[in-house]
């Protein structure tokens, strides 16, 4: 595919036909980092095949026209996305504010956008679909997703790395796609996806067993399934230390621009390790859902405890149906016949 110039880095970024790899371009510093930290990340990797770290898969150099090329080939964040797809929206998630806006033009959301609009699958609000934060997931996926991200956090922050963050995307489902060739746990977890092509004598195609090299049978709880399509997270931008440069920069934003200490990118990587994670959990949230006991509604008829329990409805859902939340507990309401509401909290 052709280049993309990503972030504020000026890296030059080329995905491959497929979706899986991607090859970006590194600076020096970035360069002699990776060479550095690689030991650390491949041992993490070795113990945590479902980290949602960028998995690096070699470095090069060149010298083209008297100069150093650095670059990685990496396996793509969104291996596990629908064939043949791209991301309707991207947003990239540090868990700073202070110049976490996107800028007109720009095609990635940051921190700022989302905060303010929710989440919007188009980027937009104009189609696609909208939810209010945080983004309700099944329990068990929630469980896993959030210890997952505190794992790599972490590990991270053991290396004095900040500065990272969670790219996540939203993916539509393709009109080739058959959705019955996934198969999900009832708890919302994705299993094996086939893909068309492959001869009947080979297993399903498993994206995380062959683009993270976890066996088969890996956990699928960072696939995050919708109605009208998915949404997948990953790790990315996770080479810059906490140094000198880093420092000057914190110093001349607090100090001589005088933002906020607390909503600066720039801080060390400990602190930075514990906003990330609150933000993470700001933006994610177990789903609650309504059990209500079998009976009659106000018209007599038979209600199904089965054909209503589980139902949710997104906040963003919520409040327009006039749903409110105080004191961080939320008013959900489940409809039931033509008139009848019943909140729970």
């Amino acid at each position: 595919g052709g280049g993309l110039k990503g972030g504020a880095s000026g890296a030059f970024l080329f995905p491959s036909r497929d979706g899986q790899l991607v090859v970006k371009t590194l600076n020096a510093e970035e360069a002699v980092a990776l060479q550095r930290l690689a030991p650390a990340f491949a041992a993490h990797h070795a113990r945590h095949p479902d980290s949602l770290i960028n998995h690096f898969l070699g470095q090069f150099r060149m010298f083209l026209y008297g100069r150093t090329i650095h670059f990685v080939v990496l396996r793509s964040a969104f291996h596990a996305a629908p064939p043949h797809s791209t991301p309707t929206v991207k947003y990239d998630l540090k868990g700073s504010w202070v110049k976490r806006s996107a800028k007109t033009g720009e095609s990635t959301l940051k921190d700022n956008d989302m905060r303010k609009d929710g989440f919007l699958s188009d980027g937009t609000g104009r189609s696609g679909w909208c939810e209010a934060l945080p983004l309700a997931l099944p329990p068990v996926q929630h469980a896993a997703l959030l210890a997952r991200l505190e794992a790599d956090s972490a590990f991270l922050a053991s290396l004095n790395v900040m500065d990272y963050s969670l790219l996540l995307c939203a993916f539509e489902v393709p009109s080739g796609w058959q959705p019955g060739s996934n198969h999900s746990h009832a708890d919302g977890r994705i299993m094996h996806q086939q893909r068309p092509g492959l001869r009947s004598p080979a297993p399903p195609f498993d994206p995380i067993a062959s683009v993270w090299g976890a066996a088969r049978g890996a956990s699928r709880d960072y696939v995050i399934q919708r109605e009208s399509g998915v949404l997948l997270v990953g790790v990315i931008d996770v080479l810059q230390a906490w140094t000198c440069h880093k420092i000057g920069e914190r110093c001349l934003k607090t100090y001589v621009q005088r933002k906020d200490a607390h909503g600066v990118s720039a801080v060390p990587a400990a602190e930075y390790q514990a906003r990330f994670m609150r933000f993470m959990r700001e933006i994610f949230a177990p789903m609650v859902t309504a059990h209500v006991e079998e009976g009659h509604d106000d018209h007599g008829a038979p209600r199904d405890a089965a054909s209503v329990s589980g139902r949710l409805l997104s906040w963003w859902d919520i409040g327009r149906k006039g749903g409110s939340s105080t004191s961080g507990a939320a008013d959900f309401r489940v409809l039931f016949g033509s008139d009848k509401l019943l909140s729970v909290r």
